[in-house]
């Protein structure tokens, strides 16, 4: 039996290197040390690979089972970009030499750990191996790249991140605060971080320091620091305490960051508010003085314009009621559209006044049913539609949040444009319902006819006053009634548009808030 089956079976290395004169009882006591000790161990055979012998720290550390070991190479926990290098250290070896290094190594679960081996060349009758001694260092290892990660972040930060004692005195000071203060790490380090801080400030320097040693920590404090050369400039400070592995309290650190440039757009930001500020209630007064001069002349209007009104309809009408019969057909044509024409005027009068005041009136919202105001309209327009064959529907509505009044003047503008226009219908049908929106906060109505229609081309006209898509001899009106329904729509915050075909009908929509829980 070769000497190394006799290590390998035995799984020891109770016989490498003794002499024969040596007691049993000290061979014994080193078995038991190397089966026993705290750090992983295990002896191989440099030619083969093979493990002769591990202890039962390898077989705890790696996973492996005593008999696995014994089967396997030592290649086999190296990882595969290190068996190169396991190959180079064994041609190198000799007796006697001993080795340190760090090697990365696999165990069975697939972890990868870095571990520092010492392994020495032995000798025993004639034969070589190599004993090995490996110590699990990949916390240490990981700490150390974190640490090194955490220096080289800190180190090219554009922020001034120090360190500081309790008492103020500067540890650490990163190139970030050189760029920032203009002072060196040599020039720093051992002085306080009041040299910092403006002179208006300097108690403000204590009071921070206060309240660390209590724990506390600073976040986003806005404060003024001082330059090398005399400047002050604008900067957030964030501090923390540091603590040692105790908890103990030993020290500060502070982030700085240079919001000289932030500030100085905020205080620009700030001055241009004032100024539109102060530009906004200028023209406020402005507008106001217009306005009140709007109202005045809206009233000179209708006041002066009525009164020649009322004199010329009167006078009409008299001598159509005195003298119709001695006139001629011509003469009573005549006076038939004086008569025709201040109705009119005085109706445009009446619809400019309602359109101006729209503006000033004060809304009175509540909850308003839309379906019921719709209804109680159509019944009263319908009472002198004669005997026109209208089919009026009204689908289920939900509830809005509206001014009643005004909300009617809606219906009634819209339903009498409607029934107006399927005038010349056999069976006009009018349809009051709601949708066409996913809006959570508005709901969407719409009132629809199977009349005259218009021609998408013009729909941007239906709004505006005066602006009519039909001539006044086929239909009466003024053109201000669909600009008084998008004017009370907008004063509740809604909007208000319109589709239509020629000869096929329209369907003029408009949105409203909903009520809660509508």
């Amino acid at each position: 039996m070769s000497r190394h089956k006799e290590l390998r079976d035995r799984g020891t290395v109770r016989n490498v290197g003794r002499r024969d004169d040596a007691p049993a009882d000290h061979s014994q006591f080193l078995r038991l040390l190397f089966d026993n000790g705290p750090l992983p161990m295990w002896v191989y055979d440099p030619d083969t690979l093979r493990f002769l012998a591990v202890n039962q720290a390898a077989v705890d550390q790696y996973g492996y089972a005593r008999e696995e070991f014994l089967a396997m190479r030592v290649s086999d926990i190296r990882t595969p970009d290190a068996v190169p290098q396991l190959l180079a250290d064994i041609a190198a070896r000799r007796p006697g030499l001993r080795r340190t290094a760090e090697r990365r190594h696999m165990c069975k679960d697939g972890r990868v750990i870095t571990v520092g081996v010492t392994s020495q060349v032995v000798e025993f009758a004639g034969r070589t191996a190599v004993l090995v001694v490996a110590h699990d260092i990949t916390e240490e290892v990981n700490a150390a790249a974190l640490r090194s990660r955490l220096a080289a972040i800190v180190e090219s930060s554009d922020d001034a991140i120090i360190s500081a004692t309790l008492d103020g005195v500067i540890t650490s000071w990163n190139a970030g605060a050189e760029w920032m203060y203009g002072y060196t790490a040599a020039d720093m380090l051992g002085r306080s971080v009041a040299v910092l801080a403006a002179p208006d400030r300097r108690d403000e320097i204590t009071s921070i320091l206060e309240r660390l040693a209590r724990g506390d920590r600073i976040d986003h404090l806005e404060t003024v620091r001082i330059r090398r050369d005399g400047t002050r400039f604008d900067v957030s400070l964030a501090i923390s305490p540091v603590r040692d592995r105790t908890g103990r309290i030993v020290g500060v650190s502070t982030i700085a960051r240079d919001i000289t440039a932030r500030k100085q757009t905020e205080r620009e930001v700030h001055a241009l508010n004032r100024a539109l500020e102060e530009r906004v209630r200028e023209r406020t007064k402005e507008l106001d003085a217009a306005n009140q001069e709007l109202e005045a002349f809206t009233y000179t209007v209708a006041h002066d314009l009525r009164s020649p009104l009322i004199t010329i309809d009167g006078f009409s009408r008299i001598l159509l009621e005195d003298h119709g019969p001695a006139l001629d057909e011509d003469a009573r044509h005549c006076l038939d559209q004086v008569v025709k024409g201040t109705r009119h005027m005085n109706a445009l009068i009446t619809d400019l006044l309602a359109f101006s005041r729209l503006s000033r009136q004060a809304l009175c919202t509540q909850t308003v049913p839309p379906a019921d105001v719709a209804r109680r309209v159509m019944a009263e327009l319908m009472q002198s539609a004669g005997e026109r064959c209208v089919e009026f529907r009204v689908g289920d509505l939900p509830t809005c949040q509206a001014d009643p009044m005004l909300l009617e003047q809606v219906f009634v503008n819209l339903l009498s444009n409607a029934l107006k226009f399927t005038r010349a219908c056999d069976r006009a049908v009018i349809e009051v319902g709601c949708g066409g929106s996913d809006d959570a906060a508005y709901a969407t109505y719409f009132v629809k006819d199977n009349g005259t229609g218009f021609d998408m081309r013009y729909v941007d006209k239906l709004f505006h006053v005066f602006q009519r898509l039909h001539r006044a001899e086929e239909y009466e009106g003024t053109g201000v009634g669909l600009a008084i329904v998008q004017r009370i729509v907008c004063r509740h915050g809604g909007t208000a548009w319109a589709e239509g075909t020629p000869g096929l009908g329209a369907i003029i929509f408009f949105t409203l808030p909903k009520a809660d829980g509508a």
